[in-house]
């Protein structure tokens, strides 16, 4: 959630050019604290040169240059020039764009996520496709080898690609985790992106739902209902599920549940 502190500060006249100095070195002054800003913007609307000429005092280009704070000056309108644009880390040509540059659009917030989106598919796949890959060129390099060996070899390598691939796979599901809920925390108060957040849960419980078959055992099958994990214990009669393993998928149809 943003966060806007104003500042009292003289804009014009007599006076003018050390309230700004005074209101610039305050600002800086919470540098490296927990109550430090992220930018200080000298801000004023468009006026006569008379009215701005403030701006070009040397003392306000030095408070600016010695800030450590973020600084962006947004001193009239967009042919006004002055000094305080040169000296400041980033000149806006109007105060409103002044927020437009530190407050990106929904639009921009839209796009990024579906970017973002694009971006954990694309990943997903061909960590999925490098994994397979693997698999098949162990499993051909089996073929060739004794009875003996075959099975040492692969007791041995299947195992420890498979703590592999499992870890691969975690490090995935916690950094988009991660990633969800930091756009979480940051746009919960957004209605807007209520769908796109909708749309990552789907992809998150995608993600669940190929982890798991990746954990299937040999002789087993992978349970599911309306495309989710399901454990038995939740089963009830007349629910129709699928079953799933590396080869087949089928649909039953609970006619029962003994519960031990």
């Amino acid at each position: 959630m943003c966060e806007l502190v104003c500042i009292n500060t003289l804009m014009q006249g007599e006076g003018c050019v050390q309230s700004v100095v005074e209101s610039i070195a305050y600002a800086d002054s919470f540098h490296n604290t927990k109550n430090a800003f992220d930018a200080i913007v000298v801000a004023r609307g468009g006026g006569s040169m008379e009215d701005l000429y403030s701006f070009n005092d040397e003392r306000i280009a030095d408070a600016l240059h010695l800030a450590k704070t973020f600084s962006m000056s947004a001193i009239g309108h967009e042919s006004d020039f002055l000094l305080s644009d040169s000296v400041a880390d980033l000149r806006a040509s109007t105060p409103s764009n002044a927020m437009e540059i530190l407050l990106p659009s929904s639009e921009e917030w839209q796009q990024k996520l579906d970017e973002f989106n694009l971006k954990l598919q694309r990943s997903f796949k061909i960590l999925l496709h490098q994994k397979r890959a693997h698999l098949e060129h162990l499993a051909a390099s089996l073929k060739r080898l004794s009875f003996e060996n075959k099975h040492h070899l692969n007791s041995l390598k299947l195992e420890k690609l498979k703590i592999a691939l499992e870890n691969k796979t975690l490090e995935f599901l916690r950094l988009q985790k991660t990633l969800l809920e930091k756009i979480s925390t940051q746009l919960f108060t957004s209605p807007f992106l209520q769908t796109k957040t909708e749309r990552l849960n789907r992809l998150d419980n995608a993600l669940k739902l190929a982890h798991a078959h990746l954990k299937l055992p040999k002789f087993g099958a992978f349970v599911s209902k309306n495309n989710q994990a399901v454990e038995l214990e939740a089963l009830k009669m007349g629910d129709r599920i699928e079953l799933d393993n590396e080869k087949v998928r089928a649909s039953a149809e609970i006619l029962s549940v003994d519960k031990a």
